[in-house]
């Protein structure tokens, strides 16, 4: 099979395109053709070998989307020809989480970074793993949804619990899960504020996302505009896809009193500081989600299935020949999204 591979840490020029022995289908597993797949910030951070270490050669891409082409032995719950999405997040199925049915695992395996991923033109992953994207969804939608929706569901509508009515900002909001994030917040019937770098991302905030205010983070005391915007109480919800020092503080002061933050990213380091007695006086609470379990990834495909939860737009695409290019993009800050591979095309 073609695939992208990354056999040495570097730059762009790393990522060799080459051919790789064709997968096959172990116990409970099966393999899907790859029509579309991302690229996202995560990969360029393995690939430069500053982010995650992984045993090399190795195929990147967390979220191929295609058609089922071979099952092995055991696979249930799925069809050859059917058309599925990976679910990235693979369950130990033997820590405390797993066996306690939390629905979530305490060391999940990852495709794209324990195992191989799907910027290639096959992929193996286990049966339980894929789910059927919904016929109106093309590939590259489908592609960017299949780790950024369920992501955003388990933060929003799960660790949030956000209800109708209620006012919610998403922080770096042109980022894969932030544009997912605004949508499943809109889908929850919240009333939903973008916060972003550049005017330009705000544009497609605005826009093409139809958020119901826009903020610049970068600019000085953004967070008192932001309860301006809200009447002077503060967001019920802040949507931290990206927290760090110089944003934690802002976030908190943008939040109403008894509002939730929640988070799933780091930036820098990963560390920062906030007002501790503001914090603990206005009741506020922050809480983290990480890798979403097969159920949550269920329910956010049942949604978009419904046609409540409406597909991400789609900025930036390359044929996956020109991944070096998607790569350049990206780290050029230019990108807004994810960044769908057309597997197909190149």
């Amino acid at each position: 099979m073609r695939a992208v591979v990354l056999r040495r840490f570097g730059d762009a020029s790393a990522l060799e395109h080459g051919e790789l022995e064709d997968p096959l289908p172990g116990r409970g597993e099966v393999v899907v053709a790859v029509r579309a797949v991302t690229t996202a910030a995560l990969d360029l951070r393995v690939r430069s070998g500053a982010g995650h270490r992984v045993a090399l050669p190795h195929v990147l891409g967390q979220d191929p989307v295609g058609v089922v082409a071979a099952l092995g032995e055991e696979a249930a719950g799925v069809a050859v020809g059917e058309r599925v999405a990976v679910v990235a997040g693979v369950a130990c199925g033997a820590c405390r989480l797993c066996l306690g049915g939390a629905g979530v695992c305490a060391r999940p395996q990852v495709v794209g970074l324990h195992r191989h991923g799907g910027q290639a033109e096959l992929v193996a992953v286990p049966a339980g793993n894929v789910v059927p994207v919904p016929p109106q969804i093309p590939d590259g939608e489908a592609a960017a949804m299949a780790l950024t929706y369920p992501l955003a569901w388990a933060l929003v509508a799960e660790t949030a619990a956000v209800r109708p009515g209620e006012r919610v900002l998403v922080t770096s909001a042109a980022s894969g899960v932030g544009i997912a994030a605004v949508r499943v917040a809109q889908a929850l019937g919240a009333t939903v504020a973008a916060a972003a770098g550049s005017d330009e991302k705000l544009e497609r905030c605005r826009d093409a996302l139809g958020a119901d205010a826009v903020f610049d983070y970068t600019r000085p005391e953004w967070a008192r505009a932001v309860r301006r915007w809200s009447g002077g109480e503060g967001v019920d919800v802040v949507v931290a896809t990206v927290l760090g020092e110089g944003l934690l503080q802002p976030s908190l002061e943008a939040l109403a009193d008894l509002g939730r933050l929640v988070t799933c990213g780091a930036q820098g380091a990963g560390e920062a500081r906030f007002d501790v007695p503001s914090f603990y006086r206005r009741r506020q609470s922050i809480a983290g989600a990480s890798t979403p379990g097969i159920a949550t990834a269920r329910a956010a495909w049942a949604a978009v299935a419904a046609g409540t939860l409406l597909p991400p737009p789609i900025f930036d695409r390359f044929p996956l020949a020109e991944i070096a290019a998607a790569h350049r993009r990206i780290e050029a800050r230019r990108s807004v999204g994810r960044v769908v591979l057309d597997v197909a095309a190149g």
